[in-house]
């Protein structure tokens, strides 16, 4: 066997015995299965917490939006104003619109606390706020037409505020900044009374 046969064949041998080295240790495996269980927990609570900021986000530009239409110069409470009858029911709208106003003030200059833009709010809350809007507007729509706006605004209005207060109770529950939360809680405190007081409206009243 000349010099080079014999090189290659020592090189050879080599390679198998790297090859068929001696197998990983009990000790070492267990390292391994560990590592790769903390990659996937790690991975799923990281996927968890995401979820649970979407969702929150979402529930904040919810709140955000219903406010701002029903605040709004075009929005139901506003487009009924000069048709409703009744004096106080008039005064009491005007007190809602009021506090939507201030509601929508307040809660776009806390936003950037929660992470949402005002100006670009999600495709499907859009959709679905603007569901809840029309719907509201077409029972008013209706009323008008048969002559029972009043009666109607007034349990449309408490049901409608109720709902709102409910949304922002729950986004009450979930928010962590400070001016966020302090817009909540002064709206939903003024309109659980303007909600009572249009439960407590009687055309008999005026």
């Amino acid at each position: 066997m000349d010099n080079k046969a014999y090189l290659d064949e020592i090189a050879v041998k080599g390679k198998r015995k790297g090859a068929d080295g001696p197998p990983l240790s009990p000790a070492i495996i267990k390292l391994i299965i560990v590592a790769v269980f903390a990659v996937i927990s790690l991975a799923i609570v990281g996927s968890i917490i995401s979820n649970k900021n979407t969702a929150n986000t979402q529930l904040y530009e919810k709140v955000y939006s219903r406010v701002a239409a029903f605040a709004d110069k075009k929005g139901p409470f506003a487009k009924y104003q000069n048709y409703i009858n009744s004096s106080s029911l008039r005064a009491l709208n005007i007190s809602v619109r009021s506090s939507l106003e201030t509601t929508r003030s307040t809660l776009a200059s806390a936003a950037s606390g929660v992470k949402i833009d005002t100006k670009s709010i999600s495709a499907e809350v859009k959709k679905d706020e603007s569901g809840i809007t029309s719907l509201f507007t077409s029972k008013l729509d209706e009323a008008r037409l048969l002559g029972e706006l009043d009666s109607t605004f007034a349990t449309e209005a408490s049901y409608q505020l109720t709902m709102l207060i409910s949304l922002e109770q729950e986004a009450l529950a979930k928010v962590t900044d400070i001016n966020f939360a302090n817009a909540l809680s002064a709206s939903i405190e003024d309109l659980t009374l303007l909600r009572d007081n249009y439960n407590d409206w009687s055309p008999t009243g005026e």
